[in-house]
């Protein structure tokens, strides 16, 4: 029997059924999403926060607090049934209850009173009034707050980093006090590709083709832009020059086809931003 502070799924008992519904495009987008939801519940840095809130939540001051507020809201003592192809941050059987939608405010605000306790961000509200609610931890697709790290898309106004070029930096990993080396390198090991990777597709143009040139030595680069230079000169006086200009082993295997082929891709590169 799964205890209070056990993971619980929202997942449709029916989804099986469901997928078999869907078209092939709608079926690559969903298994994306999952892969990605399941690549953020095994960083380490979402482990480390859930067992943190565990037992935290064991603590006295915190409890009486949500005993408090379950009397004071009409909420069980032990919580709503949960019902994981139905759910709901708040039941609607809470609700429909007379005069309790104006009380909406009021909630959410006692609700950031207990996550000062915990000292954790408001991205916990939604998973805290859970609680709340229901007396478990629930995951409610949104992983990426649940986590000492998050990738976040900051191109967007609503989370653009001051002193920060969107432009040039459309995404940004987001690193806790509390987030370890280890809880760092885990953290993009498995989401690099799910997530980090699928962000940065979003913003990356063909033109740019950073990381596509081919690291040179220093003294190829400068025999290769001699070439250039004197590309107006034949080819054989071209070779000789460089044999004076360049004396060693850059220069053995320069003939007057070779400063063909170099010449052509000088021009292509330079084409190319």
């Amino acid at each position: 029997m799964k205890n209070k502070y056990s993971i619980q799924s929202t997942s449709s008992v029916d989804l099986k059924k469901e997928l078999e519904d869907l078209d092939t495009e709608t079926l690559e987008k969903l298994s994306a999403i999952l892969k990605t939801k399941d690549s953020l519940l095994k960083t380490k840095g979402h482990k480390k926060l859930i067992n943190y809130f565990r037992e935290t939540s064991d603590k006295e001051v915190i409890q009486t607090k949500i005993k408090s507020f379950r009397k004071k809201y009409g909420i069980p003592l032990n919580g709503f049934i949960l019902n994981p192809d139905d759910y709901k941050e708040i039941p609607e059987s809470w609700w429909h209850k007379t005069g309790k939608f104006i009380k909406s405010y009021e909630l959410n605000k006692d609700v950031c009173d207990i996550l000062k306790i915990y000292r954790l961000s408001k991205d916990w509200v939604l998973f805290l009034t859970a609680y709340l609610f229901y007396n478990k931890l629930v995951i409610d697709g949104a992983e990426n707050r649940y986590n000492l790290l998050q990738a976040v898309d900051i191109s967007s106004n609503k989370n653009k980093i001051a002193g920060i070029d969107p432009a040039f930096y459309p995404v940004a990993v987001c690193i806790s006090t509390y987030a370890s080396k280890r809880d760092i390198l885990d953290f993009i090991g498995r989401t690099y590709n799910p997530l980090i990777s699928s962000l940065q597709t979003e913003y990356k143009s063909k033109e740019v083709k950073i990381g596509k040139f081919r690291t040179k030595k220093p003294e190829i680069q400068a025999r290769n832009k001699f070439i250039y230079n004197h590309r107006h000169l034949p080819f054989k006086e071209i070779v000789s020059m460089v044999s004076s200009e360049f004396p060693g082993k850059i220069t053995n295997t320069i003939d007057e086809g070779s400063v063909g082929k170099i010449i052509s891709l000088e021009k292509k590169r330079r084409k190319e931003v």
